[in-house]
Parts: structure tokens; C-alpha cells; sequence
């Protein structure tokens, strides 16, 4: 009985089927599909990992690293195109640089071969056989810049406009940077045309902004330069006829015949375009015959107050007093002068002619003849008489100022200039 018993068992053992290896995180690094089966997990419909159960990717997706992902790029044409650079073909065409074969079989550019067969262009071929599509092909990753697919330039990978100065190019070609006096101009560096837009302050020529204050290249508003011909000089920017002799056009003296002198010798002796004078036996010194020591007497002409004679205060109050105000327009005192401190505080200071006139702060050339014009004046210049406050006469206060004639406005203010040269 013993015997049988075991006989029996023995039998039972042997019948019993072996009990099979269970698809699980232990036993499979891919993903467990709907057989409970091991398979890589790199397939559009069997995509996972670490055992767990494997997802089918819409056809917007594809498979990466055990996760379906969206694709960020097509990849391909449509009706049996081509799809280049890399993801999922979907339906049709040739997808190179994508796709996945599990379990045997081949896939060329896209789609998925599973468990044999081949998969050529897209769609899926599951447990044997052939599936060639059409339709589609939807990719993932980018597909790169270049001739087919950039009308601009490209930055890399990148398809610019191509219209910029700094990213100018067309047709896929890389994108330059256009240098100085280039622009982009259909998709090319080219010289940048000259015009009032971008030359309002001088003249072109040859395609350049030229400052348009020279006799080879006159002229100004973005209009083309002109050459100033025989007699002419670029003056405020127009082709203009030489000037004369005078305070605007000669730093020296004009002689008799007009003709600017470097105004330092005793033959022609003078400054800032006033008439040269002789000095006989006398020396040039500044512009002046037998000028007074240490420089231009009161009055004098000047361009600098270190050319001035006299003595300064603390309070810097020695002068040259420019012919130009400070806003740019005329002051009147042409060719400046000379207006050397006098003002007393604590040590006397006196004018360096003694026969100047003081108004209590600063030296003026004296004269004789107040009222009467020039004088003993400077060309352009007349005698007047210092007034007080209330209008009184000032005693022994003639000294000479501009003619109002040289600047009205400076010297008048709202009163009338009179021929004469004196405001009225």
C-alpha cells in the first residue's frame, strides 16, 4: 500500500508543467508587453523599461530612452517622401536616422518591426511579414538649416531673416556680419549708400559721408560734394569767392592791397585782420608798434588775455575780450581786446597807461573826442564818455568800444544803432 502510494505521487510530480519565469523588474530591463513577454522597450508600440508594461506612442511620438516623447520636428515628406534627420515615420515614405527593429527584422528610417519582418518607411510590422507605407513621415529633433530649407542665412542651426547688418545672408548660406560702411542689402554686404539720412552734416562722395568743408569736397545736407573751382573756397560749406582781407579771414594785418600779412614785422605790424601799420623806427611787439612791455595795451587786439599787458588781481579779472559771445553769436569787439584789471582791494593796481580810463574794475583805451567817432580808436571802434548810474557824464572818462554798427543787437540792446556808430 506504502508502495503505491508513492508510486502515485512520484507521477504526479513528473506531469506537473515547470512554472515559467514571470516578466517583472527582476527579470526584464525593457518593458513586459500584453504576453507578459520581455521586449527592449525602444519601439513606437512597445515603448518602456524597468519591466513595466509596455505603452503604444501616438503618432506624434516617439520612443526614447524607455518613454514615449513628443516629437519637436518633422522629419519627412508625405505620399512616400523622405524624412531626414532622425525620429518617427509615420504611415509612409523613408525615414533616415529614426525608427526601431525589435525582435528581428529591419526598419529603414522609421516606424518599428516587431518580432520579424521588415518595416520600410513607417507604419508596423508585428509577428512577421511586410509593411510598406505611404502617407507621412513625422519626425523628432531638428532638421538642421541649410539650402532647402532656408530662404535666409543661417546661425548654426539656425534660419535667420538674413536682412540685418550684423546676420545678413540668403539661400542657407551661414550669416555674415556686414563691417564698417556696409550694409545689408538683399541678402548681401554692400556699400552703404550716402544720403541726407545718414549724412545730414556734410556731402557725400564715392558713397561717403565727407565732412564737406574742403575745396575738393564742399557741401553739406547729404548732396553730393562739390569741387570748388579757380577763385572759389569752401566757406560755411558753399562753394564761395575768396573773401577779402578782414578780422574773419586773416589772423595777421591786410596791407594797401588787401592782402593778409603775418602782421609782425615794422614794415606791416597788426592782428586779427585789422590794417597793417608802419612802425618807422619803432618794433613790432603783439601786433603793435612799440607795444607797451609785457604785452598788448589796453584796447589792443587780442585772442588770448596771456597777450595782454597789465597786472591781474585774485579775482582774474584782466580780460581779452572775445569778439564772439558765448551763445555763438557777435559781440562786436572785433578782433577782441585788451581789458586789463585796475580794480583796487588790497594793493593799488593801475592800468599799464596811465592815461587809460578805469570804470573800477577793468582798463579801456582812452580818447579825446567822445561822441565825435573813431578817433584815436581802432578801426571799428568810437569814443564815448562814461556815464554814472542816473546818466550823468563821468568825468575824464572817454575810452573807446565798438562801433553798435559791428553787432547791433550786442551793443544796443533794444536802443536804435545810429549810422554814427553809436546807440541811441
Amino acid at each position: 500500500m506504502r508502495t503505491a502510494l508513492l508510486s502515485l505521487a512520484l507521477g504526479v510530480v513528473a506531469c506537473s508543467p515547470a512554472t515559467a519565469n514571470k516578466c517583472d523588474s527582476r527579470s526584464c530591463t525593457g518593458c513586459c508587453d500584453e504576453q507578459d513577454q520581455c521586449v527592449p522597450g525602444n519601439a513606437t508600440n512597445a515603448c518602456g523599461a524597468f519591466g513595466g508594461a509596455c505603452q503604444r506612442c501616438q503618432s506624434t511620438q516617439s520612443c526614447g530612452l524607455g518613454q514615449c516623447v513628443t516629437n519637436s520636428g518633422n522629419g519627412g515628406g508625405s505620399g512616400g517622401g523622405t524624412a531626414t534627420g532622425g525620429g518617427t515615420a509615420t504611415g509612409g515614405g523613408s525615414a533616415t536616422g529614426g525608427g526601431s527593429a525589435t525582435g528581428g527584422g529591419s526598419a529603414t528610417g522609421g516606424g518599428s518591426a516587431t518580432g520579424g519582418g521588415s518595416a520600410t518607411g513607417g507604419g508596423s510590422a508585428t509577428g512577421g511579414g511586410t509593411a510598406t507605407g505611404g502617407g507621412s513621415g513625422t519626425g523628432g529633433g531638428s532638421a538642421g538649416c541649410g539650402v532647402s530649407s532656408c530662404s535666409g542665412c543661417c546661425d548654426g542651426n539656425v534660419c535667420q531673416l538674413g536682412t540685418g547688418n550684423t546676420l545678413c545672408g540668403s539661400n542657407g548660406t551661414a550669416c555674415t556680419a556686414c563691417g564698417s560702411g556696409l550694409t545689408c542689402r538683399a541678402g548681401r554686404c554692400e556699400a552703404a549708400s550716402c544720403s541726407v539720412s545718414n549724412c545730414p552734416g556734410g556731402c557725400c562722395q564715392n558713397g561717403a559721408c565727407l565732412g564737406g568743408t574742403s575745396t575738393s569736397a564742399c557741401g553739406s545736407g547729404g548732396a553730393a560734394c562739390t569741387m570748388c573751382g579757380s577763385g572759389l573756397e569752401c566757406r560755411q560749406q558753399q562753394c564761395q569767392a575768396v573773401a577779402a582781407c578782414g578780422p574773419g579771414t586773416c589772423s595777421g594785418c591786410c596791407d594797401i592791397f588787401g592782402i593778409c600779412q603775418a602782421g609782425n614785422t615794422s614794415q606791416a605790424c597788426g592782428l586779427l585782420g585789422n590794417t597793417c601799420q608802419a612802425c618807422g623806427a619803432n618794433s613790432c611787439s603783439t601786433g603793435q608798434c612799440g607795444g607797451t612791455s609785457g604785452g598788448t595795451p589796453s584796447g589792443g587786439p587780442c585772442t588770448d588775455v596771456a597777450q595782454c599787458a597789465g597786472a591781474d588781481d585774485f579775482l582774474g579779472l584782466k580780460m581779452c575780450i572775445s569778439p564772439v559771445l558765448t551763445d555763438g553769436g557777435a559781440s562786436g569787439w572785433l578782433g577782441g581786446a585788451c581789458s586789463p584789471s585796475c580794480l583796487s582791494l588790497f594793493t593799488p593796481t593801475n592800468c599799464p597807461d596811465a592815461a587809460d580810463y578805469c570804470n573800477g574794475l577793468t582798463c579801456y583805451q582812452s580818447c579825446s573826442n567822445p561822441g565825435g567817432g573813431q578817433g584815436a580808436c581802432r578801426s571799428n571802434y568810437v569814443c564815448i564818455n562814461g556815464r554814472f548810474s542816473d546818466g550823468g557824464v563821468e568825468p575824464n572818462s572817454a575810452h573807446c568800444v565798438p562801433n553798435c554798427n559791428n553787432a547791433p543787437a550786442a551793443q544796443c540792446g533794444t536802443r536804435t544803432c545810429l549810422s554814427s556808430g553809436y546807440c541811441q
